[in-house]
């Protein structure tokens, strides 16, 4: 074959591929959500606007990110799924989780020392809620002994937390959080 018949051919092969691959894209695509959806999306307030790139960034209001070109995205109060981790018996059984039941002391509820998870922005405890599920809970403490320290908001009596492990969890935790509100599309709710 001469040159001309080879890029010829190589020309035919090229737009096969891109009208192919084209026609695949369009097929595939999701279709766009409903007006029913963004109605169910208005009723619910969002707390407030995040940038899913900037970890703790928040606005009042929805718009541009100022870090980066891309829409801000909701964060509404309800809808914590996304937060819960689940992990079989056995790796909790690897990992060492320990829990521990919420007790009320004489008019306060008190949890162990090494349950409360302190960052720079926020204090929280990991929540077992049952068949090797785990959830992160914002808690607000009070006075702390040696030992112990008081919750005054975030959680009851009765509530099982978590004592050992629990970084590990949260860390499940907020890297699935986060993943979430990358994949969720400007202006529609985190699921």
């Amino acid at each position: 074959m001469n040159r001309k018949q080879t890029l010829l051919i190589g020309a035919f092969v090229a737009a096969t591929v891109l009208v192919t691959g084209t026609w695949y894209f369009l097929s595939t695509k999701k279709p766009m959500p409903t007006a029913a959806a963004g109605a169910a999306d208005s009723e619910r307030q969002p707390l407030y606007w995040t940038d899913p790139m900037v970890p703790g960034y928040k606005a009042d209001k929805p718009g541009k990110s100022p870090f980066m070109d891309m829409q801000l995205v909701p964060v509404y109060a309800e809808g914590d799924d996304a937060t819960t981790v689940s992990i079989r018996p056995e790796v909790v059984q690897n990992l060492g989780v320990r829990t521990y039941t919420v007790q009320r002391g004489k008019p306060v509820i008190l949890i162990p020392r090494e349950a409360l998870i302190r960052t720079g922005s926020r204090n929280a405890v990991i929540l077992s809620i049952g068949e090797g599920r785990f959830k992160p809970i914002d808690v607000i403490p009070g006075a702390e002994s040696e030992e112990l320290i008081e919750i005054r908001q975030g959680i009851k009596a009765g509530d099982v937390v978590v004592t050992s492990g629990q970084f590990l969890i949260d860390s499940e935790a907020n890297v699935r959080a986060s993943f979430q509100r990358m994949e969720t599309p400007a202006g529609e709710a985190p699921k």
